[in-house]
């Protein structure tokens, strides 16, 4: 049984999914604390201009955790990020069968930022027809922080051996995992070059443009 986990960022790259299509299960971190800058509320699209940041407007108060970071102006800024999407995609070949769907998604109403992006994760997930099992970390009590805290993760869930982004080489202490007898492995991702729209080959947007322009299946 193999795990993952993130947290829940706004519109992911395919490399989210890609560390996702490999685990068993993958556990949403939304009770983590909520990082200012980072991808948890934006993300990049393309424009004709070269990429753009899409962001989510918030309201935030150190240190408050994902899952309590409430949307800013929601039932105006949506409709701001639906127009965004919708002036650089409109001419992809994936446009008529996306949008509708995106949209929908994003016309709802959330209780914060985590409800969100969950509901965006699953939406992409569902297009990728990635059949992972997830799990919200909120709906359960795990102690520790940090390396403490993804051990304890791994072995509620009974799983054999832990995914990392190439990131956490960085900070991940390997050794809680093996004494654990827990497998640590490093998902290597790199991304697939597809059509784009407005010039040139840019890695790493958001997953929503892979599946804009990507060759229909």
């Amino acid at each position: 049984m193999i795990l993952s986990a993130h947290q829940p960022s706004f519109l992911p790259y395919l490399g989210f999914f890609h560390k996702m299509s490999l685990s068993d299960i993958f556990v949403i971190l939304d009770n983590v604390q909520f990082e200012k800058g980072e991808y948890q509320n934006k993300v990049k699209i393309k424009t004709p201009q070269g990429e753009q940041w899409l962001t989510v407007p918030v309201s935030y108060r150190f240190p408050q955790k994902i899952n309590e970071v409430k949307l800013s102006s929601w039932d105006k800024n949506k409709e701001k990020i639906i127009k965004t999407i919708k002036a650089n995609y409109s001419k992809s070949k994936n446009f008529a069968d996306i949008c509708p769907e995106l949209e929908t998604v994003l016309m709802r109403d959330y209780a914060n930022l985590a409800d969100l992006n969950l509901n965006l994760i699953n939406f992409i997930k569902d297009s990728l027809e990635i059949k992972t099992r997830i799990e919200i970390a909120s709906n359960y009590s795990f102690k520790g922080n940090s390396d403490d805290r993804l051990v304890n993760i791994c072995k509620h869930f009974k799983t054999d051996a832990y995914i990392s982004g190439s990131g956490g080489k960085k900070y991940i202490d390997k050794s809680k995992f093996e004494k654990e007898g827990i497998k640590m492995e490093y998902d290597e991702f790199s991304s697939p070059e597809y059509p784009q729209l407005w010039g040139g080959f840019i890695p790493n947007l958001s997953s929503i443009d892979y599946l804009f322009n990507r060759e229909k299946i």
